[in-house]
């Protein structure tokens, strides 16, 4: 019914002269603000009572998401496919702002300990957003082959409503059936707030030294090293096999557990929710984060690695490689890290800050941008392990990611957007 009632929004198309961008801003206010009042009413019906206040400010919530999501892929002009990859984006991330205002008013309705952790929920919102309006993109070019543009522009729209009153809805209802408390990682292997013992102090720096002293030195090979099978032997016997090496002797001898470098099993829900929040934030960065900070002031890039000219030694290191990669520098600047830091402080905002730092200088070389940029995602990194206490699908999200910049499947251009 939402669709219907905004379609006739696509009329204002036909008056000349008429903005193209206010015409959508109006078509998709409408649906947000009737498709927006459904998900009240489904909270009603689940869970109690819902006020005028509250159906209006999940009702208002979508439909600025909707808004603010067509002015953004109105401010940049790509073409096919880049436009659809950058709706799917645009309005994946306006979608947390109906589904942070939706999930807030649900979990008012009841108990806090009844709520299921919104984490879940918050994905399928924003992702149905953003996948609705990709299929719609897609789907409207190809109907306008076969139908005239104001009938395909109609179908497609519906098709876009269906699909994020589905999510949506399913979103919802996601909150409701689970009513599991939101999982956090715990301090591993302490049992209370004291200070660790002199010894174990030392022992600790020793190792922490030991872990990752050789990613900062290993960026002097990116400015001095032009032999790529040098290159290779460096990189990986310091930052691939020396770090393994450490980490199975830790965990052979009984010194740390395999929890505390974050090898736990994850529940489906939980791995597909952390992997695509980080896979799709850190392409989103990766591939945009210098473009939007070139213009303050930092230092360029010293060096980088040489070109790999034999194919096999090529592909090898662009998948077994940057696998190797996401493995050890998760374990690493996650996994210990996380359970060196807890031993110190408890605040979780510490943690993230001093992780993203110690991880943004290990790619020194490259410049202030790209240690600002790889920063910002070892903080996001970290945010989302500190909630599930698993690095396998962060593993799986810092593999894609580096896949995407460094391999010639998918070419890095699709997503970049300025």
């Amino acid at each position: 019914m939402a669709g219907i009632l905004g379609l006739p929004g696509i009329l204002l198309l036909q008056i000349p002269g008429f903005s193209n961008l206010i015409a959508a801003q109006i078509t998709v206010a409408v649906t947000g603000l009737i498709g927006g009042l459904s998900y009240p009413r489904l909270l009603k019906s689940l869970g109690g009572g819902v006020s005028p206040q509250q159906f209006w400010s999940v009702s208002t919530a979508w439909a600025a998401s909707l808004v603010l999501g067509v002015a953004t892929t109105f401010l940049v002009s790509l073409a096919a496919p880049k436009s659809m990859v950058f709706t799917f984006f645009s309005f994946t991330a306006w979608g947390t702002l109906g589904g942070l205002v939706t999930a807030r008013v649900w979990r008012r309705l009841i108990a806090e300990t009844r709520a299921n952790d919104p984490l879940p929920a918050l994905l399928v919102w924003s992702v149905s957003l953003g996948l609705a309006l990709a299929v719609s993109e897609a789907l409207s070019e190809y109907l306008k082959s076969l139908l005239p543009a104001w009938l395909a522009w109609a179908l497609a729209y519906e098709a876009m409503a269906v699909l994020i009153g589905v999510g949506g809805g399913y979103a919802v209802v996601m909150l409701y059936r689970s009513r599991k408390a939101a999982v956090g990682i715990s301090p591993p292997g302490a049992t209370g707030a004291l200070p660790a013992a002199p010894r174990e102090v030392r022992a600790d720096i020793a190792v922490f030294l030991l872990l990752c002293l050789p990613f900062y030195l290993n960026d002097f090979a990116n400015i001095y090293v032009k032999d790529w099978r040098i290159w290779l032997a460096i990189d990986y016997i310091g930052v691939k096999l020396f770090p393994l090496l450490i980490i199975g002797l830790l965990l052979r001898t009984g010194k740390m557990k395999p929890g505390e470098f974050g090898l736990l099993p994850t529940p489906a829900v939980s791995f597909l929710t952390v992997f695509l929040i980080g896979t799709l934030v850190g392409i989103f960065l990766d591939q945009n984060g210098q473009e939007v900070i070139s213009r303050f002031p930092g230092y360029r890039s010293l060096g980088e690695m040489p070109a790999i000219t034999n194919p096999f030694w090529s592909r090898l290191d662009l998948t077994a490689g940057l696998l190797m990669v996401g493995i050890v520098e998760e374990l690493v600047f996650r996994g210990y890290l996380c359970t060196f830091l807890f031993r110190y402080t408890r605040r979780p905002g510490l943690i993230i800050g001093l992780s993203a730092l110690a991880f943004g200088l290990i790619h020194w070389s490259g410049g202030l941008h790209q240690v600002a940029v790889t920063g910002t995602i070892g903080a996001i990194f970290m945010a989302l392990y500190l909630r599930t206490g698993s690095l396998y699908p962060l593993i799986l999200a810092h593999f894609i990611i580096d896949f995407i910049s460094f391999g010639d499947i998918f070419p890095p251009a699709l997503f970049k957007f300025f």
